[in-house]
């Protein structure tokens, strides 16, 4: 999977994907981080995974990145997975599956969480990863579809502070 990539020291992971509804951080916060980070990390190969059905918004957020691009939704099992994600910088993603598998194997996390679950409950294991939280009222609320309060918790986080953790990351990691 990781066949053609120009620098291998600069490979990072996005998973856009998640199962539950509140969990998701938006196509067009996706859209903007990845068109944001790329002029600063054109010589960087962005690696998207997540299943098949994360594909095409994969795929569409994917056209915003000016380096290159692997699109390995649907690709790769869990063991395969892993064995990327350890070979990347970082990992960028919601509360997720792959978030923990990149954890796993020692990779920094970005985690984008909504508030869900209460802070630290599923948090990723280790010491070189951010997470992204807002406590808010209804924190807790173990809904799976937030219509009262429109997901206002993982809205409420920004394109700029997900990039700001992501260069102060990079920045505070050694690979």
């Amino acid at each position: 999977l990781l066949d053609g990539v120009p620098d291998p020291s600069k490979i990072i992971a996005i998973s856009l994907g998640t199962k539950v509804p509140v969990k998701d951080w938006g196509e067009h916060n996706w859209g903007q981080l990845v068109a944001k980070l790329s002029p600063q990390m054109q010589d960087w190969t962005a690696v998207f995974s997540g299943n098949s059905e994360e594909w095409s918004i994969s795929a569409r957020c994917s056209l915003g990145w000016r380096g290159k691009t692997i699109n390995m939704c649907g690709k790769a099992t869990p063991r395969v997975s892993a064995a990327v994600y350890k070979r990347c910088r970082l990992f960028i993603g919601h509360d997720s599956g792959p978030m923990h598998l990149a954890a796993c194997v020692g990779t920094p996390c970005i985690a984008i969480f909504s508030a869900r679950n209460l802070p630290r409950q599923w948090f990723p294991r280790g010491n070189n990863n951010r997470v992204l939280y807002r406590s808010v009222d209804c924190a807790g609320c173990g809904l799976e579809d937030c219509i009262i309060e429109r997901k206002r918790c993982i809205r409420s986080i920004t394109v700029d502070e997900v990039e700001e953790a992501v260069f102060q990351t990079l920045a505070a990691t050694v690979h």
